[in-house]
């Protein structure tokens, strides 16, 4: 999943992180996260869910990881901010 994730361009310019056993895209590196696009979620049957974030609901499933990264580049909004890291912007 990671390696999925981290293969998207749209995905690599902003901060993933983990929670709950779910992988988060923000365009802050500390908290209070700013979350864009999908959030993936491994099945422990195998497999993944991807949820959109507002509201959080399932978008669907996916077999493989990187159909659930695709599926959470298509949830992204046009031109995804990129990364801030804490020192450069305002709190995010």
């Amino acid at each position: 999943m990671f390696r999925a994730a981290s293969a998207a361009p749209q995905l690599r310019r902003l901060y993933p992180f983990t929670s709950h056993f779910t992988l988060w895209f923000s365009s802050c590196t500390s908290y209070p996260w700013a979350v864009h696009g999908g959030a993936i979620r491994p099945l422990h049957t195998g497999g993944f869910t991807v949820h959109r974030r507002h509201p959080f609901t399932p978008a669907g499933q996916a077999a493989t990881a990187g159909e659930a990264v695709a599926m959470a580049v298509g949830l992204l909004p046009p031109g995804p901010a990129p990364v801030i890291p804490p020192a450069r912007g305002p709190a995010c």
